[in-house]
């Protein structure tokens, strides 16, 4: 579609308040909150009642908004818009304050979020995914067409595609695997992943799982087998071979010399 774009995230980040904390405003863009720890009292003109951890909140832009907290809380605060030519076009819906209870989607946000404030290489696009998701899988609002061609626009098919190689990184995902969770033939996704990927489906799969060892590599004190084992690898010599024909040299010689990448920038990544 030509009016939509991209997901562009304003603010994402996590704010605790004591008990007795009150306010009362809008945003100008589109919002959820995650309740991650505590409860508070919303209200709008659309929606009224406590909220607990586990819950989330989804707002309309320009929504005006009263909150309590009733007991020291957390909260992580997401807010996002459209680039679009028309971006408040884009979602639909009377009710301006949405009240959702969906464990599953309030888990993928979460993790996405802490991945994004670690400044995960990955941390961007799986929040974006995370996002996407969790819009289109709104029961509670109206979409209008414009919403459900999102997933005809490429960069949005990339990012969903990539959120869910990394949510089952430990296994083997493939075309049929893909198909089944987004609900197209196997057929029709083989084509769909080569032109929103300009690779094959195994080829990201890998680019993926290298990129995420390198970082265990530098970042963190496991073993090799452990790290193999954690990318779906049977073994650590699958991995170890994988790693060297991605980017040239063993796990261990990568370890030991961090600035390998830096210093031979033609090596892919």
């Amino acid at each position: 579609m030509d009016n939509f774009r991209d997901i562009n995230i304003t603010s994402s980040r996590l704010i605790g308040n004591v008990k007795g904390y009150w306010e009362s405003r809008k945003f100008p863009d589109y919002g959820f909150w995650i309740i991650t720890e505590g409860k508070i009292f919303m209200k709008s003109e659309s929606y009224s009642g406590v909220l607990t951890a586990g819950d989330i909140i989804f707002f309309f832009p320009d929504t005006l908004y009263e909150c309590s907290y009733l007991e020291d809380s957390s909260i992580r605060y997401n807010h996002f818009l459209f680039e679009s030519n028309n971006d408040k076009g884009v979602l639909q819906g009377e009710r301006k304050l949405l009240y959702l209870n969906t464990p599953y989607h309030f888990k993928k946000l979460l993790d996405a979020g802490n991945l994004y404030d670690s400044k995960h290489p990955l941390g961007l696009i799986l929040l974006k995914g995370a996002f996407a998701d969790f819009i289109y899988n709104m029961t509670d609002i109206d979409i209008n067409a414009e919403l459900i061609s999102i997933l005809d626009d490429k960069k949005i098919r990339l990012i969903m595609i990539d959120r869910f190689i990394f949510d089952h990184i430990n296994e083997d995902v493939t075309v049929e695997t893909l198909a089944k969770h987004f609900g197209k033939s196997p057929h029709y996704f083989s084509k769909l992943v080569k032109e929103s990927c300009g690779e094959p489906l195994g080829s990201r799969i890998k680019r993926i799982k290298m990129n995420h060892a390198k970082i265990l590599l530098q970042e963190t004190k496991l073993k090799i087998y452990q790290i193999a084992q954690s990318l779906g690898y049977s073994d650590s010599f699958s991995f170890s071979k994988a790693f060297k024909q991605h980017f040239r040299v063993t796990p261990s010689y990568f370890r030991e010399n961090p600035l390998y990448l830096h210093n031979n920038s033609k090596v892919k990544s």
